[in-house]
């Protein structure tokens, strides 16, 4: 009986130790980048759960004039909204597919 026990939590160590490594490649394969228009962009960035429904927040930050931040998300679409200026109103709620590297302009 205790052989038996011992090899159930040796299944289940097994078990979990390979869904934290798949969670990690699905992750990995769900990438992209937002490329900021000719002026500083403050962008929030939100996971798209299958219904297409903003999930949690996954970055937010100041992408500079006219470069590319790179997004990790665990879907393979993505919500986001952008600020042009300081305390200035989010905009956009737009969502695009996010994957295999692909430029997402930012409009201004």
């Amino acid at each position: 009986m205790r052989s038996l026990i011992n090899r159930l939590m040796l299944a289940i160590f097994i078990l979990g130790f390979a869904g934290s490594a798949a969670d990690i490649a699905v992750a990995y394969q769900y990438s992209c980048y937002l490329q900021a228009p000719e002026q500083d962009v403050y962008v929030r960035v939100f996971s798209v759960d299958s219904f297409g429904v903003q999930q949690l927040e996954i970055w937010s930050g100041l992408i500079p004039s006219n470069q590319q931040q790179q997004i990790i998300s665990n879907t393979a679409m993505i919500l986001y909204d952008h600020q042009n200026r300081p305390n200035g109103p989010f905009e956009g709620q737009t969502q695009q597919p996010c994957g295999d590297g692909s430029i997402i302009q930012i409009l201004p």
